[in-house]
């Protein structure tokens, strides 16, 4: 998601069949991306930046970006090499809370530049508690909520796993088996709804009249409100995919235990445009080279001044339990 605005305009610069889209491409001359999702639970948080112009966007190198909070001292982030992307990872530390008034300010080699101020939310709600289950390679979560009842409140749910394995492989040749352990984690692990009422605005097995972009929309991005709390407390219910627990260069080893094995639900206390913007996203299905047409009519939110893109901030609410050892063959 945090290079969702990149996404979301390689596919409205490439593709001619969406109509009315309230968003407005960039000259031939391009602009400044900045795409950033901060939140109170990070002390390093990381600002993602580009060009964009009527047929691409690219990643901008060598930028300079500063950041500071309610006006005290410009923090220059630092360029992350990652390898090739859409967009590049500049990273700054810093401590967020409620109330901090944050800046971003990009420019580059060309004189080019943009800016983006967002304020921190106050925390409307709170993670009771987080009860676990495993069904059939699924590690399902059921988190009740508590909400403050006084406003329309928006949230976002998000899944961190960090864990110690040890792995099995075979000596080449000789079929010897032998042990040896990792240490690793995962942030930002996809959650899935089965129809959870919560999650589809109220309505089981689709989006009602209540809902931004309307019916049939798939939330990936677990964004919801305090709309259907009941009293002011909700019980939402969510699951992972089990195998997308671990990293990556590990799938091809044996999993013979896990220990230290936890993971940290998130409640993101968002803004309304943030939750707007995240709906939009929610109306692309990318899989591979395919995609589904975004339903419309839909307002694709931004809020960098002088060029493109979204940057947000949350406040967060985490809870971190201990999930049973698993078995897992990857």
């Amino acid at each position: 998601m945090r290079n969702g605005i990149g996404i979301l305009l390689m596919l409205l610069l490439t593709t001619s069949c969406y109509r009315e889209v309230t968003f407005e491409l960039p000259g031939d001359e391009g602009g400044i991306l900045i795409n950033a999702q901060l939140s109170t639970a990070d002390k390093n948080h990381s600002v993602f930046v580009g060009t964009c112009s009527p047929s691409k966007v690219s990643p901008l190198h060598s930028a300079e970006v500063l950041c500071s909070v309610n006006g005290g001292e410009r923090i220059k982030a630092e360029e992350v090499m990652v390898g090739s992307k859409p967009q590049v990872e500049y990273r700054f530390d810093a401590v967020l809370n409620p109330g901090d008034k944050v800046s971003i300010d990009v420019s580059d080699d060309d004189g080019r530049t943009a800016s983006a101020e967002v304020e921190v939310p106050e925390q409307t709600g709170e993670i009771v508690s987080i009860d676990t289950s495993s069904v059939e390679g699924k590690v399902c979560f059921s988190i009740k909520i508590r909400d403050n009842r006084n406003s329309r409140n928006y949230y976002m749910l998000t899944l961190d796993h960090s864990f110690k394995a040890v792995l099995q492989d075979i000596v080449p040749y000789e079929g010897t088996v032998f042990d040896f352990e990792v240490t690793g984690s995962r942030k930002g692990i996809r959650l899935f709804n089965e129809n959870d009422p919560i999650l589809s605005g109220g309505h089981v097995g689709g989006f009602g009249a209540d809902d931004i972009i309307g019916s049939g929309v798939e939330n990936v991005n677990c964004v919801f409100t305090n709309l259907h709390f009941n009293d002011g407390v909700a019980t939402v219910n969510v699951y992972a995919d089990s195998t997308m627990l671990y990293d990556d260069d590990i799938i091809d080893y044996y999993i013979s235990g896990v220990k230290d094995n936890t993971a940290t639900i998130s409640l993101h206390c968002i803004s309304k445009m943030e939750f707007d913007y995240l709906w939009t996203l929610n109306t692309f299905q990318v899989s591979g080279f395919h995609m589904s047409e975004m339903m419309e009519p839909a307002s694709i939110p931004m809020n960098v001044s002088g060029g493109y893109g979204f940057v947000s901030v949350s406040s967060c609410d985490s809870k971190t339990i201990g999930l049973k050892r698993q078995y897992l063959r990857l």
